[in-house]
């Protein structure tokens, strides 16, 4: 797997994809009390605190406990996920995605996880995963980065299959909506 494709996503967009995650978990709470809102996220923030230092099975011990509080969040497993990508248990990463995508199956960044992992070893899985990324997109989405590197993604591995026309349209998409794009190969 490439992991520049995950390492390349600016610390602020992480940051605000988490903190939007910490918002959306807590207005998902249903009439629980206060301290269960409180306890999603300090369990969140030590996670993510676990995370950044590299204590992995920390942080997916952390996420794991805020997924029992909130068992119909998908981002809890999004989150164990990738930290078990960061850690390099792909196989694991691909069952807590496919959990988080059980639960909401148009969830923007564990498809994208999950295109990206599947581009070495299948390709037609990864162009399906891309192509729903690119579905899920909306004008100002806070996931613009993860739609642009999609297509841009997706037009190699169309360019690949010998479908030119196609690739370089779905290329020059992503370098339009994310220029930083334009200089790089597969991200």
């Amino acid at each position: 797997m490439n992991r520049n494709a995950l390492s390349s996503i600016p610390r602020i967009v992480m940051v605000l994809l988490l903190v939007a995650a910490t918002a959306t978990i807590s207005v998902q709470l249903r009439g629980g009390p206060s301290s269960v809102a409180a306890n999603v996220s300090n369990q969140l923030a030590l996670g993510v605190q676990a995370q950044r230092s590299g204590d992995y099975q920390s942080a997916i011990a952390h996420y794991l406990a805020v997924q029992r509080l909130e068992p119909r969040s998908p981002i809890p497993l999004f989150d164990a996920g990738d930290a078990e990508e960061f850690a390099g248990d792909l196989r694991r990463a691909r069952q807590y995605y496919d959990q988080c995508l059980a639960l909401d199956a148009t969830y923007v960044p564990a498809l994208y996880n999950e295109a990206v992992m599947a581009q070495t070893s299948n390709s037609s899985g990864a162009i399906a995963l891309y192509r729903r990324v690119i579905a899920q997109s909306k004008p100002g989405s806070a996931q613009w980065i993860l739609i642009a590197k999609s297509h841009y993604n997706l037009g190699l591995l169309l360019e690949k299959r010998g479908q030119g026309l196609e690739g370089r349209a779905q290329v020059a998409l992503g370098i339009k909506l994310d220029p930083g794009l334009a200089p790089h190969t597969q991200r």
